[in-house]
This record gives structure tokens, C-alpha cells and sequence, in this order.
């Protein structure tokens, strides 16, 4: 218990919640969540390599967004998605397109926070063939 204020012989105390903000609204709306994306997609060249220009195209992918990261030789590509099956194919160009099927479950509670979870996807493009 922590004495915030005094006087006239009262006290007014707040406990201290170490472990979260438990289910409480007032306090969960000035928690921020840090919750991964529930659709997490890694995608390199055979051989090893990130690509360029990835996207992940799906009816329900509005918000995916994918970067390079030359130093790990991957691309990695992030989209927000409600719990169910989603379908959807990851294309760069020069590369062939690869369909996926990523299933987002209602994953963990942790006091104010609800963190969706899926399966993380490891995916190799193949170069187009001529």
C-alpha cells in the first residue's frame, strides 16, 4: 500500500498492482497493449536473401505491411487479422507467388491485455521461371 494522501485524520491509499491492471476498465484504458501482429509471415530467396517489394494479398489483409532486413537476409511481413482461417498469397515480383492458409486463434490473457496468436509462417520464393 502506497499513502497518497492525509489529513483530518484520514487516509487514503491505493495498492500497488505488481502483476497487471486486472480486468478493471478505468485502468485497462491507460494500459497499453504489446501484442504481436496476429499474422506474422517471413519470407527469403532459395538460397537465402530477402526480397524486395513483398506484399500479402487476401480479402481481410488491408493492413499487412512487409520489410527488408538485408542484415538477416529475410523479409518479414506483419498483418492485423480477426480470429478465424485467413487465405492469402504472398507475391513479390520475379518471384512466384505462394498461396497461405494462417489460422488466428483467440491466443492469451494477461489482465487488460487479449493477444490474439496464429501459426508463424517461413516461406522461400522461388524465382519466376522464364
Amino acid at each position: 500500500m502506497k499513502q497518497i494522501l492525509s489529513g483530518s485524520g484520514v487516509v487514503v491509499a491505493v495498492a500497488m498492482v505488481l502483476s497487471g491492471c486486472g480486468t478493471n476498465p478505468l485502468l485497462c484504458a491507460q494500459v497499453a497493449c504489446d501484442c504481436a501482429p496476429p499474422i506474422n509471415v517471413t519470407v527469403q530467396r532459395a538460397g537465402g536473401g530477402a526480397i524486395a517489394d513483398v506484399t500479402l494479398e487476401g480479402a481481410d489483409l488491408s493492413s499487412a505491411t512487409c520489410s527488408e532486413d538485408a542484415a538477416q537476409g529475410k523479409t518479414f511481413c506483419f498483418a492485423i487479422a480477426d480470429v478465424g482461417t485467413h487465405a492469402f498469397d504472398v507475391k513479390a515480383p520475379g518471384f512466384e507467388t505462394k498461396h497461405v492458409d494462417v489460422t488466428v486463434t483467440e491466443g492469451t490473457s494477461t489482465g487488460c491485455c487479449q493477444c490474439a496468436g496464429s501459426d508463424r509462417v517461413e516461406l522461400t520464393l522461388d524465382p519466376m521461371q522464364e
